[in-house]
């Protein structure tokens, strides 16, 4: 508690999506629509982003009132320090006592949690929905975590919709949890598929669970398809609304996109801010042709202030040409190297340092605090391979790693921002747990899971 506290009295978050989702919880307050104010002060209905989050700011501004950004601060330090528990609970069921003692401690002291606690942004909630999502679940598998001969039972229903319904919720307050339910109904089809007698009983089991994570999309759907005449039933992953037009820009940004920097300084900037050629790295330009093509787009984009469809489809056809000059890039190379910077980041993005990371900072501190986040994020990743190599016990591993794969994967084609990994790190924790609990002598040995040969 104390760590997160520091982060809120030293360094709040109350700026950039805060303010965006501050403005929606009123708007749900004061008409009950999903909507942003626009400048004459009118509600203008959105459908770039789910609601849930925003409803959980809306219920903290009715209790403690509208724009007090403090005690939702306060609460969010609570529902971190509730992951905290369920990391703990979820290593416990899956490992052991002390990997379980071991999980509440490096996910008590982790800064990329805690400081992320301290801005009204929707990772903390949909953290926490993750791990309480995969808890229910390991609860209900751990039981059933044995070799197919034995073959037994799905497990409970009640389990199916208890793990659907934090789904659910976290699916509203950010659609990419989704990653977690389509990596849930991987793993479960194929036991469904081991389990042959059975295999009916497991099906339905995902099926249930699959049916109550999505059933609160429903009504979404209908809403935008009555207000936008538009089939959207999860927000856009790049958070944009229909009368905007970036996948162009996008298209082309993914061709030479890596680092977050980018984002901030090319991305959110083109068509609000002037833009100049020496922002982007040296790979987003093949030849002088091509660099005087994009000079030619960013003066227009800086002229009109505006993302028009023209401009939007310039950007796509430079993209395409970039594409077929090079498709190894695009499809391979770029995304290998986005994947690496979101997961190997020293993660300072909301701290006051030098964002520029990958340059010897000029001030002593900025090189102490990134160099020390930078080696306690390897050392949780390295922990949590290390385990993984050695094989050791986690009932129902395969869950956790299908998880954590799945989400790799997905975020390696969007815009490279390292907060899209902290969903991961409930089980990257139990992971890590596993492996430095077995140096410390904990109670299980080899790593396995459900499709293993058994305890």
């Amino acid at each position: 508690m104390a760590l997160r506290l520091f982060y809120v009295i030293a360094l709040p978050q109350t700026g950039g999506d805060s303010v965006y989702y501050a403005d929606v919880a009123k708007n749900l307050l004061a008409h009950g629509s999903v909507a942003l104010t626009d400048p004459n002060g009118e509600p203008v209905r959105i459908c770039s982003r789910l609601p849930g989050y925003s409803a959980f700011v809306a219920l903290v501004f009715a209790v403690f009132g509208v724009d007090r950004f403090l005690p939702l601060l306060a609460v969010q330090v609570a529902v971190d320090l509730g992951t905290c528990f369920l990391t703990s609970e979820l290593a416990r069921t899956l490992v052991g006592e002390r990997a379980a003692r071991t999980a509440f401690s490096l996910a008590a002291l982790c800064p990329f949690l805690a400081e992320y606690a301290a801005g009204a942004y929707a990772e903390t909630l949909a953290v926490f929905l993750t791990a309480l999502a995969l808890l229910l679940l390991a609860r209900g598998l751990a039981p059933c975590a044995v070799s197919p001969q034995e073959d037994r039972g799905a497990p409970p229903i009640k389990t199916a919709f208890l793990c659907g319904a934090a789904l659910a919720a976290g699916i509203l307050v950010r659609v990419d949890t989704g990653i977690l339910l389509l990596a849930i109904c991987g793993y479960l089809g194929r036991e469904a598929w081991r389990r042959a007698r059975r295999r009916r009983e497991w099906a339905l089991f995902t099926a249930i669970l699959a049916a109550t994570a999505l059933s609160p999309l429903l009504p979404w759907t209908v809403r935008n398809w009555i207000v936008f005449h538009r089939l959207q039933p999860l927000a856009p992953l790049q958070a944009q609304e229909p009368h905007e037009h970036v996948d162009g820009i996008l298209r082309w940004m993914q061709t030479w996109l890596v680092d977050e920097i980018s984002v901030r300084e090319v991305y959110h900037r083109i068509g609000v801010a002037p833009v100049e050629l020496t922002a982007l790295p040296a790979r987003a330009i093949d030849s002088p042709e091509e660099a005087r093509r994009t000079q030619a787009l960013l003066d227009v984009a800086n002229t009109t202030r505006a993302l028009t469809p023209a401009l939007d489809n310039q950007f796509a056809a430079l993209a395409d040409e970039r594409i077929r000059r090079s498709p190894l890039r695009y499809c391979l190379y770029v995304p290998l190297l986005r994947l690496a910077s979101i997961w190997l980041r020293p993660r300072v993005e909301l701290l006051p340092v030098d964002q520029y990371w990958w340059r010897f900072p000029k001030s002593p501190r900025d090189t102490l605090v990134t160099a020390s986040l930078g080696l306690l994020n390897l050392f949780l990743l390295t922990a949590a391979g290390a385990a993984l190599i050695a094989r050791r016990r986690v009932l129902c591993g395969g869950l956790l790693v299908t998880f954590i794969v799945a989400r790799s994967l997905c975020l390696s084609s969007i815009l490279p921002e390292a907060r899209y990994t902290l969903e991961c790190f409930p089980a990257i924790i139990v992971l890590a747990a596993a492996g430095l609990a077995s140096r410390r002598g904990d109670e299980r040995g080899a790593f396995v899971d459900s499709t293993a040969a058994g305890p």
